[in-house]
């Protein structure tokens, strides 16, 4: 006997914003999403590049509203000449648009749903034909493998890294100095640092008091963000227009919420890094920083901003900082936890995708 269906799903064109946001902030507030998943950075995100979204809303057995999403359909290139449908959720699969770079992707949806809840939504979504491929990202390890087991599709991992951060609440609970929980070497260099930079004037850390200070301090950072990141593939976010457009909108929605937070690490009067983070729900989300270079090895700026953001962060008794996706030296030896991120692929089926499937096991196979 076929199980009762216990939830109902709703699928759209997205026009109606002022009802959306209502709708959004009401599965919000009983939801357990990250900042990526408020109405600051979603309705930051189709302000910014009104995208042709559709809205999924799921419904419980009481018609409550319980699930809500947004997706876009785009075109993808394989093997340069056969294209698939995409479905995306909350990007666009426009890179220039994209390189905002949403972490802890998901639907957002009620706490405590019951277990059926993702099968029924995917059979669901299954049954929209306009889509060969599935593509979400950045996801933790939870979200894909209850993703893969819903969807019942061929997964193709297309990114993964680690994730790393430290859990505030112990030094809270325990009136313990941050610093002193890391390695001696680590403690020395960071002391170090603050000593040669301790020769320029006080070292402090500040936060602006305006909008108009936090607007400019997010332009402050843009010069050594692009000397950093010039030399790499992926390049910096500040030489795109839309990149920086969007975090322009971001922060003058989200920064009189408390939801942004822009910090400047200063020696004296002079300037040497800059922190942009986001906050929502006690949780500190390090999305981007910059630093001066400096030619003594001594200088470690970056390992001394983020050392006193966290204990800054310990004082006014929020629960986790995040420093998100991504491989690096300091994330490693400042973070006590650490876990996965993944952006996935689920692929119907079809010719073309069967085909570079098969592409991939030869290269595999000849080691390409």
């Amino acid at each position: 006997m076929k199980a009762t269906q216990t939830y109902c799903f709703r699928f759209e064109r997205c026009q109606d914003r002022s009802q959306l946001e209502k709708d959004w902030l009401s599965v919000q507030n009983t939801a357990d999403g990250s900042f990526f998943l408020s109405w600051m950075w979603v309705g930051t995100w189709l302000e910014s590049f009104a995208p042709k979204a559709w809205v999924l809303r799921a419904f419980d057995e009481d018609q409550t509203l319980c699930g809500i999403g947004l997706f876009v359909f785009n075109k993808r290139k394989r093997l340069g000449v056969v294209s698939s449908n995409v479905l995306h959720l909350h990007e666009t699969g426009v890179a220039d648009q994209d390189q905002i770079w949403i972490e802890y992707n998901g639907l957002l949806t009620r706490e405590g749903l019951a277990e059926n809840f993702y099968a029924e939504l995917f059979a669901f979504l299954k049954g929209i034909e306009s889509w060969d491929e599935f593509i979400v990202g950045a996801i933790s390890a939870e979200v894909a493998a209850t993703f893969s087991r819903s969807l019942e599709l061929y997964c193709h991992q297309l990114w993964h890294s680690k994730s790393y951060g430290v859990a505030l609440t112990p030094f809270t609970e325990n009136a313990d100095n941050y610093l002193s929980s890391l390695s001696s070497g680590l403690r020395r260099q960071i002391n170090r640092c603050r000593r040669f930079y301790s020769e320029f004037g006080e070292v402090s850390m500040i936060r602006p008091n305006t909008l108009a200070g936090a607007l400019d301090s997010f332009d402050q950072i843009a010069p050594l963000h692009e000397l950093r990141w010039r030399e790499e593939p992926t390049g910096s976010g500040f030489t795109n227009p839309l990149f920086v457009g969007f975090h322009k909108t971001l922060i003058e929605k989200a920064w009189p919420q408390g939801g942004v937070d822009l910090l400047t690490l200063r020696a004296g009067d002079r300037p040497i890094g800059y922190l942009y983070n986001f906050i929502f729900r006690g949780k500190v989300y390090f999305y981007l920083g910059a630093f001066v270079q400096e030619q003594d090895s001594k200088a470690k700026p970056g390992f001394l901003a983020h050392t006193m953001a966290i204990q800054e962060y310990i004082d006014q008794g929020l629960s986790y900082y995040d420093f998100m996706g991504g491989e690096a030296d300091y994330k490693v030896r400042l973070a006590n936890r650490h876990s996965q991120l993944y952006q996935m692929s689920w692929q119907r089926n079809t010719i073309g995708l069967i085909a570079e499937r098969q592409l991939r096991k030869i290269k595999r196979r000849v080691g390409l």
